[in-house]
């Protein structure tokens, strides 16, 4: 079993928001997180995972270039037509894969020869300037939240940010596991693990046989944020 973290005094939460109903945009809604920071992504077993993808060294040490801001990177928000996207940031240069995920293409923006962010859409086989964006996930360090917030923290400087984690999953969803941070801005959402166990879970389960979803604050002293999403706009 994970070490898990060292004990440490809870301050007080704010109510937890309630899971919205799914729509098409919300197909990546959470099915057993306590806010609509738990969403989740809903793909198929067979896809390859943000967790599974290639990712950068946890330790960071110079400033993130990119910011999250209000609900948008580089002025492209979900709910933005891929041209409307392309058209906001003129200055990325697009690649559009057509298998991003089980379900989702994804245009993905590269500044510099870093895949800053990838804006993902309803599946098809070639890219649709008129389709929409349903999520936007970031998987290098070099895009952060205006707070700081970025991939290859760890989840307890992340906690110092946007206050106390509730990490869950659900096997209705593939075991996938999110994390929910208090004081985070509604359109955030986050995944973690541990090092070197891309399709483990970070957070510290109690024993159970059968069950299909559960929650946790606890987790391994060693988890580290893997991806950072935009669920929708502010």
């Amino acid at each position: 079993m994970p070490a898990s973290r060292t004990a440490r005094p809870k301050r007080s939460r704010r109510a937890a928001r309630p899971i919205p109903a799914r729509s098409p945009r919300q197909t990546l809604s959470a099915l057993g997180a306590a806010s609509a920071l738990g969403l989740v992504v809903a793909f198929g077993a067979a896809a390859q995972t943000v967790s599974e993808r290639a990712l950068p060294p946890a330790s960071i040490t110079i400033p993130a270039p990119i910011t999250i801001e209000d609900g948008s990177i580089l002025g492209v928000a979900v709910g933005m037509t891929l041209s409307e996207a392309k058209d906001a940031a003129p200055q990325a240069e697009w690649a559009y894969e057509p298998r991003y995920m089980v379900d989702f293409s994804a245009s993905c923006a590269r500044l510099d020869q870093v895949e800053a962010f990838c804006a993902l859409v309803f599946e098809a086989p070639d890219e649709t300037p008129s389709d929409r964006i349903e999520a936007i996930a970031v998987t290098t360090p070099e895009v952060a939240t205006k707070e700081g917030a970025r991939v290859g923290m760890p989840i307890a400087a992340v906690e110092a940010l946007y206050g106390d984690v509730t990490l869950s999953y659900t096997w209705d969803n593939e075991g996938r596991e999110y994390l929910n941070f208090a004081e985070a801005p509604r359109y955030l959402g986050f995944r973690a693990n541990r090092p070197g166990d891309r399709g483990g879970w970070a957070g510290v389960y109690p024993p159970s046989e059968g069950a299909v979803s559960q929650s946790t604050t606890d987790y391994a002293s060693d988890a580290e944020i893997t991806s950072v999403w935009l669920y929708d706009s502010p």
